[in-house]
């Protein structure tokens, strides 16, 4: 039993042992094409393994970062520190969930002005005298008597700033982990006639605000309060690649790097802060595509719909003959659907009298096959009955003969 305990020992430090060597050999062969080694696996303390591309042995008590992956549950997203604020401590048991973060509306905004037909710098939050005065243009308030709330008017629009910065950057560069994330409104905002139009992703390696641009769908104002939550997002890890892959990471990093540099550089623009932007006014007039649009909103078509007879005109030949193309595609698919079920429904018919058809011919045969066995049993009996009449026949004339003889023989007496 001692001998057998010892062999026990000794094969558990060679098998430890070999996998330090298998580890040490997967670090020699990062070392050999010389890439860093902080490109190397993170360890994490999972009880689960996956294998992966790294080329170390990330078995045994801890795993291979790749084991991240899918969506962020809200503990990690707080653990990250994915969501920047001043307030996150006070606002995350309302705005952190289980597996998202409720944004809130922000304090600089853009509302276009059909009477002005310009965009306008909008801003409620707290403090005005704290803007920036060397971004143009100054923001002002939407009403002088409230603040706090921002109105937007029927079928008109805004291009809104949310309170919260988020940070994809820090992450990558101190855990070498991609993030992304997607956000959109909330239920309770499009209940309100809302409907918004946003960036399909937040980038890897983004740190900033994000922006929504909102439209009033509604013949009626619609008002948002300031840090009211309006948006939701959610986050993503990037594939084991980005991770195991040091060339892969390396190449995600740099491109992060020169785009951010080259589209969001605080020297060329005020509204950015090297990684994002940081303000609501980067997309001012005097930022090329950046810009937003010359027209916004629906009351610029509502209001050239009842003030310009031409373009009223025009509008109503166009509703007309896209009514009257509708209509025709309905009537055709309504005919043809009609006929393919009118087809259907003869065949089934013709089917059915096919069936019944020869259910009442099995039925016709099966009675003359009866019929004609019953006439041959008849005219067999027939021959029968003919053969006994003739027997019969054949007896009374010899009983006449020996009548006449008996006859002839009592005369004689």
């Amino acid at each position: 039993m001692a001998r057998n305990k010892k062999r026990r020992g000794t094969a558990k430090k060679t098998s430890g042992k070999k996998q330090n060597q298998d580890r040490n050999r997967g670090e020699d062969v990062l070392k050999d094409k010389g890439l860093e080694t902080e490109f190397n696996c993170i360890r994490t303390n999972c009880a689960s393994t996956i294998d992966c591309s790294c080329g170390i042995d990330c078995s045994g008590s801890s795993s291979c970062s790749g084991n991240r992956s899918g969506l962020l549950v809200g503990r990690e997203i707080e653990k990250h520190k994915i969501i920047k604020c001043e307030d996150f401590e006070e606002c995350k048991g309302e705005c952190l969930q289980d597996a998202s973060y409720d944004l809130r509306l922000g304090e600089g905004h853009y509302i276009y002005s059909e009477e002005k037909k310009t965009w306008e710098a909008i801003f409620i939050g707290d403090n005005l005298n704290e803007c920036d005065d060397e971004i143009e243009p100054h923001f002002k308030r939407q009403y002088l008597d409230k603040k706090g709330v921002l109105t937007i008017p029927p079928f008109g629009c805004a291009f809104v700033q949310l309170h919260e910065d988020v940070d994809c950057c820090s992450i990558v560069m101190e855990s070498k982990l991609i993030i992304t994330g997607r956000f959109d409104l909330k239920l309770s905002m499009v209940r309100k006639g809302l409907v918004s139009q946003q960036a399909t992703q937040v980038e890897p390696g983004y740190n900033g605000k994000l922006f929504c641009y909102l439209f009033n769908n509604t013949s009626g104002d619609v008002s948002l309060n300031y840090k009211s939550p309006v948006a939701t997002i959610e986050f993503y890890y990037s594939s084991c690649q980005t991770i195991c892959d040091p060339e892969v990471y390396r190449g995600i990093k740099k491109n992060i790097e020169n785009k951010h540099f080259n589209k969001y550089n605080p020297a060329k623009n005020k509204c950015c802060n090297g990684t994002g932007i940081s303000d609501v006014r980067f997309f001012s007039d005097g930022h090329g595509e950046c810009s937003l649009p010359e027209h916004g909103g629906l009351s610029f078509f509502y209001s050239k719909f009842l003030n310009d007879n031409e373009y009223k005109n025009k509008a109503y030949e166009y509703v007309s003959k896209k009514i009257d193309e509708n209509f025709n595609r309905i009537e055709k698919n309504i005919k043809s659907e009609v006929w393919e079920r009118a087809s259907f429904i003869v065949a089934i018919i013709s089917l059915i009298v096919c069936i019944l058809g020869l259910g009442f011919y099995g039925r016709y045969v099966s009675r003359l096959n009866a019929f004609n066995d019953n006439k041959a049993n008849i005219e067999k009996q027939l021959t029968q009955y003919e053969a006994a009449i003739n027997d019969l026949s054949h007896q009374l004339a010899i009983l006449k003969v020996d009548q006449e003889a008996f006859s002839e023989t009592l005369k004689k007496k």
